[in-house]
């Protein structure tokens, strides 16, 4: 947050102000709240999702609680892709920042 208040390349943002809806694997919609969304400079609107990395990559069967890893990573996957083609029909861009972006940032 300190970086969307500090950056003077944002414009606006809010935090968790956006709803998407997506089928989750239990075949009911659901609602995913993204983290930011923020107009930058440029005037490009941004949907931002942070993320640990272990959870953007699919798990290993040799992972420690591989099922939870399975399941989560799949339910973001959904949340994701949801996201993506509601930003796209929009005009927006979405984004998935773990800590490898957050670092080259100089966020963490």
């Amino acid at each position: 947050m300190e970086f969307f208040e500090d950056s003077s390349h944002v414009q606006w943002w809010n935090s968790e102000g956006l709803v998407i809806p997506y089928m989750s694997l239990d075949k009911k919609v659901h609602r995913y709240f993204p983290d930011f969304i923020f107009l930058n400079s440029k005037n490009e609107t941004w949907v931002v999702e942070v993320k640990p990395y272990k959870e953007t990559v699919p798990p290993t069967t040799r992972q420690k609680n591989y099922q939870y890893a399975a399941i989560t990573f799949v339910r973001n996957k959904l949340k994701w892709e949801a996201a993506k083609e509601f930003c796209k029909k929009q005009n927006i861009k979405f984004v998935v920042w773990t800590e490898k972006e957050l670092k080259k940032m100089h966020i963490m």
